[in-house]
C-alpha cells in the first residue's frame, strides 16, 4: 500500500503485487457489504450483502411474508 501510494497510484506490472492488491480490494469489499462473486447473500432490500436487515424483517410478520428468495447460479 505505501508503494502504491509513493507511486502516485500506479503499481507496476507485478503478478504478486497485483494480486496482492486484488485480494485486498475483495476482503475490503466483503467487510463494506458490497457483494462479490464470493458473496452467499445480497438484500435487494437494503443494498448490501448481508443478512443483517433480512433478521430485522423476519421478526416483524407483516414484513415477512413480504420476503422471498430467489437463488440464482452464476457458475463462472
Amino acid at each position: 500500500m505505501v508503494d502504491y501510494a509513493s507511486n502516485g497510484g500506479r503499481l507496476e506490472y507485478n503478478g504478486d503485487t497485483i494480486m496482492l492488491a486484488y485480494t485486498i480490494k475483495e476482503a475490503a469489499e466483503l467487510l463494506m457489504g458490497s457483494w462479490i462473486p464470493d458473496s452467499g447473500f445480497y438484500d435487494l432490500e437494503e443494498n448490501i450483502a448481508e443478512i443483517t436487515y433480512l433478521k430485522e424483517r423476519l421478526d416483524k410478520p407483516e414484513q415477512s411474508a413480504l420476503q422471498y428468495l430467489v437463488p440464482v447460479d452464476f457458475h463462472f
